[in-house]
């Protein structure tokens, strides 16, 4: 099933040659699903692959801890970290539980795109990253 009106994760850029700016962030490359998470009411309400799909079913074992009613971007991997363990996790019909307990996942979060109704996305980039903590 797709969201309606689905927020988009932001995504990362390549180029040629690497490079150093004081005035740039570096993350570290993490190999899983890229998902937008909402949270209402302490619980985990949605999550939406890049393709606007929604994932929540096949991820029971995912939970964030946090009362307050926000949307993150990140990515949900393997919580052995092996690219592989959450490939057996994608695109299931059938068999969820059983997968979740053979390759547990988990959601590195990477920014907070609202927080309590409120759109954080003007805010500066490290302010939000902040909110995560």
């Amino acid at each position: 099933m797709k969201v309606s009106n689905p927020v988009k994760p932001m995504l990362c850029d390549t180029k040629l040659e690497a490079f150093t700016d004081p005035k740039w962030i570096w993350e570290v490359k993490m190999d899983g699903i890229r998902a937008i998470i909402r949270i209402e009411g302490g619980k985990i309400a949605s999550i939406q692959a890049r393709s606007g799909e929604e994932k929540l079913t096949l991820f029971p074992d995912i939970s964030v801890s946090t009362k307050v009613d926000c949307i993150l971007d990140g990515e949900i991997v393997a919580a052995t970290g092996k690219f592989n363990d959450i490939q057996h996790r994608t695109n299931r019909g059938s068999g969820i539980a059983q997968a979740a307990k053979d390759y547990p996942a988990k959601f590195v979060g990477f920014d907070v795109i609202s927080a309590q109704g409120a759109d954080m996305t003007a805010e500066p980039l490290l302010k939000r990253q902040n909110l995560l903590q």
